[in-house]
């Protein structure tokens, strides 16, 4: 009897949660998805949560198609693991499941450079939470191409869905929605590359440490061309003729770039026209500090755990600045306090910037 006690609770335990660290929790019974974006889980007598954004892979036990859809998603198949997902969202009516198909399709469609269908996901999802932060910073990435009949495609769906946030009051859904349709006017294409390795901060203080020069860098050790870029642009009488240069180099190359060198390209793409345009004038300096913008709000948006989104969020304030805009300034500055309250540089500098603009008339 003891014997068969034990198998059938094995049995119960027949789910695995793999983090992306290395960490596994095997013989454990998954039981839903919470609303901050996280796997709920028993495992050795106790209840667990983990963020899904750091999960690797999921096994559940009688899943076929879900777990085919995680093996091809943990080694990079985007395509085939969203056909897997769908076929698993198709079969299976528990709303949870659902729901954490969703959060993992997502991640496959991003990847697979659907971005439509992503998209489709992601305002599901805020939907459903209530556009809550763990969702917002899943937004896509991989944007579709300036001028294609896809890019037409998923601005309609943002605005669609935008008008709907309007009408039920959901501001915080709206500024997501609008700081995405920034990021697809901006186009693409971009290609995720889920394996570069992600940049670490040269002091150790963690995202957006110590700041070299806190006017052009993060004090990222870049390499290749946004190693070239950033020695332009670090330069302490860095010139019109430095930033031309870097923009030209990151332009040409910012398609090439992997999933985790963006936010260092857009950053350093958007200092180097925030510095022309500091040397032009009328409608050509606004069109450089609009451009400038887009590529800081890419950063904090999409990026936000990245190196380099505390100090993005900062300079997307001081721009907004500079075109006259001191709401929005304000909103990008207390976004900083709230966001990144561990970064003393950036928090020190968002508050001495809300303290400047609260002094003028």
């Amino acid at each position: 009897m003891t014997i068969l006690l034990l198998a059938a609770a094995s049995a119960a335990l027949a789910d695995e949660v793999a983090m992306e660290t290395g960490l596994k929790y095997g013989a454990a019974k998954v039981s839903g998805v919470n609303k901050k974006g996280e796997i709920e889980f028993a495992w050795s007598g106790r209840r667990f949560t983990q963020p899904l954004a750091k999960v690797k892979q999921i096994v559940l036990d009688g899943e076929e198609q879900f777990n085919q859809a995680e093996k091809a998603l943990a080694a990079g198949q985007h395509a085939q693991a969203a056909r897997a997902y769908d076929t698993a969202f198709g079969l299976t009516r528990a709303p949870w499941m659902k729901e954490l198909i969703r959060y993992r399709r997502l991640k496959a469609r991003d990847g697979a450079g659907q971005a439509y269908a992503a998209l489709e996901d992601w305002l599901a999802l805020m939907e459903a939470t209530r556009s809550a932060e763990a969702v917002r910073e899943r937004a896509p990435s991989n944007l579709p191409k300036a001028g294609s009949t896809e890019q037409k495609r998923v601005r309609a769906l943002l605005e669609s869905h935008r008008a709907k946030a309007q009408r039920s009051r959901d501001e915080v859904f709206v500024a997501a929605i609008d700081a995405l349709l920034k990021a697809v006017e901006a186009g693409g294409p971009q290609t995720p590359d889920e394996k570069s390795p992600a940049r670490k901060d040269p002091k150790g203080n963690g995202p957006g440490g110590l700041m070299v020069n806190q006017e052009v860098t993060t004090g990222v050790d870049y390499g290749g061309v946004l190693k070239t870029a950033s020695s332009l642009l670090s330069k302490s009488n860095a010139s019109a003729q430095d930033a031309k240069r870097a923009l030209g180099l990151l332009d040409a190359n910012i398609g090439k770039f992997g999933h985790g060198d963006l936010s260092g390209a857009l950053l350093l793409r958007g200092q180097a026209r925030q510095r022309l345009a500091r040397a032009a004038a009328g409608d050509e300096q606004r069109m450089m500090l609009e451009r400038a913008g887009l590529d800081f709000m890419r950063v904090a948006v999409l990026y936000p755990e990245s190196v380099e989104a505390p100090f993005a969020m900062c300079l997307a304030g001081e721009v907004n600045e500079a075109l006259g805009n001191p709401s929005a300034a304000r909103n990008a500055y207390e976004a900083v306090l709230s966001r990144f309250e561990g970064n003393e540089k950036m928090v020190a500098r968002a508050r001495a910037a809300l303290k400047r603009l609260s002094a003028e008339p």
